[in-house]
């Protein structure tokens, strides 16, 4: 019998192709396996209820806030509230002193007028320790150059002294932390229409006085013009005339007559309800010119030198702004005024 010799290695081959083969071997399969399992998306029942639980949440959160929000602004209202009542304590728990002393000098009977002067010496000393203390500055401006930030002015004398220097103080100013505690010079002059206008007239108002002329090539009308669009703001923002009034002065009375004076008015669009234009006659004006520091002077072709300021008063009547012309810009002026509203009455 002849033997057939098994073919073991082709066996094998086969077997372990056989074995490769299979279809949990296969890369199809391995990728197969490696997916992951398929997500189950919520319902949209779930979904709203997230979206409840999640707005629910938020509200409560900025309901939280607005009332946070609410007691830091009444803290703030409160604060500001006793500031103002309470500003002048420290000020006034000086004065008790002083006021002490007055009393104390005016209780001994058989006081000499030298012991009197001594008291009162020490008394003044007292009330100007007070005063520095809260830096309160005292003015005295004898021999100084004019200036219309802090001097008010009475009357224009013939003096050994350069031009615009003062010569006499008639009364001393004080400047509270670079304030100038001081009201602006009133006046009395007319619209018009023949009627009396006067700057006190507009206490509790904020004023915006300017001074100018109705022939003026340049300048003037310039100025004019720039409060006629601060006017237009003003007016938008409901300040004007309520709260807020212009004042424009001329500085040529002979030629801008009452007519003339109308008419530039009108052809500005200044409402009369809270811009007066003014003048009144040369001997007149001429006081109110010195104490506003408005120089005039005249030039050839008829025109008129002059500075070209306006000057922002409070509601109290300080001089608090004075802008030149080249400054002037009815932007800041708008916001200048807004703050100085803000301001607590005094």
């Amino acid at each position: 019998m002849q033997t057939v010799p098994l073919n073991t290695g082709s066996r094998a081959a086969m077997s372990q192709e056989s074995l490769d083969q299979k279809p949990e071997n296969t890369p199809e399969a391995a990728a197969a396996d490696a997916k992951p399992a398929p997500e189950i998306m919520p319902s949209t029942e779930e979904l709203l209820r997230k979206a409840e639980l999640d707005a629910q949440e938020h509200h409560d959160a900025w309901l939280r806030a607005k009332a946070e929000t609410e007691n830091i602004r009444k803290r703030a209202v409160l604060d500001v509230a006793n500031a103002h009542k309470y500003a002048v304590e420290g000020f006034a728990t000086e004065l008790l002193a002083v006021k002490d002393s007055l009393e104390a000098a005016l209780a001994v009977e058989s006081a000499t007028v030298d012991s009197l002067k001594n008291g009162v010496e020490l008394t003044l000393k007292q009330l100007c320790a007070a005063f520095d203390k809260f830096n309160l500055t005292e003015v005295n401006p004898a021999g100084q150059k004019f200036d219309p930030h802090r001097h008010q002015a009475i009357s224009m004398v013939a003096a050994q002294a350069e031009a615009n220097t003062v010569v006499q103080v008639l009364q001393k100013g004080y400047v509270l932390n670079d304030r100038v505690i001081r009201p602006a010079l009133d006046f009395t002059l007319r619209d018009p229409s023949g009627a009396p206008v006067s700057l006190s007239d507009f206490r509790g108002r904020v004023v915006l006085v300017s001074f100018i002329y109705t022939a003026c090539p340049a300048a003037c009308p310039l100025v004019t013009q720039r409060m006629a669009v601060l006017q237009r703001r003003l007016r938008a923002a409901r300040l004007f005339p309520a709260r807020v009034g212009f004042l424009s002065v001329t500085v040529d009375p002979e030629r801008d007559g009452a007519d003339v004076l109308a008419r530039h008015a009108k052809g500005f669009g200044a409402d009369p309800a809270g811009w007066h234009f003014l003048r009144e006659s040369r001997a007149r004006l001429a006081p109110v010119l010195a104490g506003w520091d408005e120089w005039t002077t005249a030039l050839p072709g008829g025109e008129i030198d002059h500075p070209a300021r306006l000057y922002l008063i409070d509601p109290a009547g300080r001089i608090r702004e004075i802008y030149s012309l080249s400054f002037f810009d009815e932007r800041q002026a708008f916001l200048d005024v807004r703050a100085l509203l803000r301001e607590p009455a005094r």
